[in-house]
């Protein structure tokens, strides 16, 4: 095993199928870039009847504002549970020690990926390798999911789908990684939802999360 700092760098570029120990671990932190909910006009969840009847004569400003008014319920209520606080928590922090590399990739996944291990065979905090990272002005930009699929690649896969009145909603999440060199691991972590209504050919931006983080070798 390689234990000069150029360890990870090697890794990437190697075209052996291998699954290694990255040791020291790399640690660092993710903050938060972007969190934008995309304008559009629709209904809050369980709108029916007059209540629908009032709300859809309305301009999508006072419907913005209903849905944030109904986010910062939910955020309040999990913060009174301390969710949000744990949640925070765990997205912020950066930690991995295993590099991955396979001749079959994952069809999610990749090739390449950098990860925390868990127990002894297991890992978690999956990141892919990508060459580079579009700007955070490049993944605002876009508005359908087909736009984001192309500047980050394939999606981690839905995290939960749910519909009423004629939409479909779903989650999407991207986990990346690259080098910034060979001191330094970049992280670019995308949570987004999205929506189709009946007679929508293409799924629609509603809102989007960017984390960007350093991590860097935990030499002591």
């Amino acid at each position: 095993m390689t234990e000069a700092p150029a360890q990870l760098a090697q890794l990437v570029s190697t075209n052996t199928p291998c699954r290694v120990r990255l040791q020291p671990p790399w640690t660092g932190e993710a903050r938060q870039t972007v969190t934008t909910n995309y304008p559009r006009l629709t209904l809050p969840f369980g709108a029916r009847g007059p209540l629908r009847e009032s709300l859809t004569r309305r301009v999508p400003a006072e419907l913005e504002k209903l849905q944030h008014e109904e986010i910062d319920r939910i955020n309040d209520m999990r913060a009174a549970r301390g969710v949000s606080a744990e949640l925070e928590k765990l997205q912020r922090e950066l930690s991995f020690d295993w590099f991955t590399y396979s001749d079959k990739p994952h069809f999610s996944l990749g090739n390449r990926r950098i990860s925390k291990s868990y127990g002894d065979k297991g890992e978690t905090f999956i990141h892919s390798y990508r060459a580079s990272f579009p700007t955070d002005a490049q993944i605002t930009a876009v508005a359908t999911f087909s736009s984001l699929t192309n500047l980050l690649g394939a999606t981690r896969g839905h995290a939960s789908a749910w519909g009423f009145d004629g939409e479909i909603h779903t989650a999407a999440s991207w986990a990346l990684f690259t080098l910034k060199d060979e001191q330094t691991i970049e992280t670019l972590s995308v949570y987004c939802t999205l929506v189709q209504a009946r007679g929508q050919t293409e799924r629609q931006l509603e809102s989007i999360e960017v984390r960007r983080g350093i991590a860097t070798r935990n030499v002591r």
